[in-house]
């Protein structure tokens, strides 16, 4: 094989991998964003789960105090939004405030959701710059 056939075949075979570097590449960031949009809808649910227990106020909560409060802190740390839940000794407190914030949560998720990323080394969603 003469030097420039060889030339070009190893700069066909450098473009190609090269092309599947950034598909692989591509795909994780793919796969990140999943899983972000997963993590917030789980936290929706808990939020909007147990705002629907109180306006029912029968039954037993769907989610515990903990679960709450740990909904609504994802949602403060990835939009930066308080959710103003009344707290009480148990945990926070399901009511028109925390509704409030979660209609707020969802209109901010619209604005953003495109930018949201999994960030696995600090385990959390984050935004992307």
């Amino acid at each position: 094989m003469s030097p420039r056939p060889m030339i070009a075949f190893i700069i066909a075979l450098h473009a190609f991998g090269a092309c599947t570097s950034t598909h692989a590449g591509a795909g994780d960031a793919v796969a990140l964003h999943e899983k972000a949009r997963e993590l917030w809808q789980r936290n929706m649910a808990i939020v909007d789960e147990s705002v629907e227990f109180w306006k029912k106020q029968t039954g037993t909560s769907p989610y515990t105090p903990k679960e709450l409060e740990n909904a609504i802190d994802f949602f403060e740390t990835v939009t930066e939004l308080h959710g103003r839940a009344n707290m009480s000794f148990i945990g926070p407190i399901p009511d028109e405030s925390l509704e409030n914030a979660s209609r707020e949560w969802k209109a901010w998720y619209d604005a953003h959701a495109e930018r949201l990323m999994y960030d696995a080394s600090k385990k959390r969603v984050i935004l992307r710059k």
